[in-house]
């Protein structure tokens, strides 16, 4: 069985899903506990896309010009 995570879509904090935590403790964010478009559980939390619909875990970050 493989572990799911919660990341937060600010500063990209790590959590093990199994700690129950549902904000970030460094900046307050609420946690993306599986992906926002079909509800995949997050499996790996480095991972841009999800791996079962292709959608993006985070929100695209601002590009300074």
């Amino acid at each position: 069985m493989a572990e799911h995570f919660y990341i937060c879509p600010k500063c990209d904090f790590i959590v093990r899903s199994d700690e129950s935590l549902k904000y970030c403790v460094y900046c307050g964010s609420p946690l993306i506990i599986s992906c926002p478009h079909c509800g995949q559980e997050i499996t790996n939390p480095y991972g841009a896309f999800c791996g079962r619909c292709g959608g993006r875990l985070r929100p695209e970050k601002d590009k300074e010009g």
